[in-house]
């Protein structure tokens, strides 16, 4: 009788614990049904309006645009123009009227940032856009441009 009455005993226990794990299975459910997805902005490059802010060789700042000359003295005022069709960018010198045609294509893409394959005449490189966070919580979506040593910093037109 007693072998009868323990087993009986047992049975409230483990449903008890079915329960609790059943309940806990279920909150963790809802939590991730109505928890607030992660938001994904558009970083593509075919999605904004650039703006050239700087250009380096290796470490080094060489070419501002013209506002930013104040903050790297040692570089040279420049405009660059990008524009984008397709596949293609294309870098303009505004001074010069100089152009290349740069072909781009999605190698990653994560609700981070994009990063792309680029070729110029037979060169090869990276391109990443991205949102820049600042340390007053604003944000700024950036792209860059980087084939051999040099690297292209551009930021969305103001006001786009």
């Amino acid at each position: 009788m007693s072998k009868i009455s323990s087993k009986n005993r047992s049975v409230p226990i483990i449903l008890s614990v079915v329960a609790v794990l059943v309940i806990l299975v279920v909150i963790l459910l809802f939590a991730n049904v109505f928890q607030k997805p992660k938001t994904i902005r558009s970083v593509e490059i075919q999605d904004h309006n650039w703006e050239f802010v700087l250009m380096m060789e290796q470490e080094n700042v060489v070419a501002c645009r013209e506002n930013d000359t104040a903050s790297y003295p040692s570089a040279t005022p420049f405009d660059m123009q990008l524009r984008v069709s397709d596949d293609m960018i294309t870098l303009t010198n505004e001074d010069t009227g100089e152009q290349q045609n740069i072909t781009y294509k999605i190698l990653q893409k994560n609700p981070d940032g994009i990063i792309y394959d680029i070729s110029c005449n037979g060169k090869t490189g990276y391109a990443n856009t991205g949102v820049t966070t600042y340390a007053d919580g604003t944000t700024e979506n950036t792209l860059y441009l980087t084939m051999d040593d040099v690297t292209m910093k551009f930021m969305e037109k103001s006001g786009e």
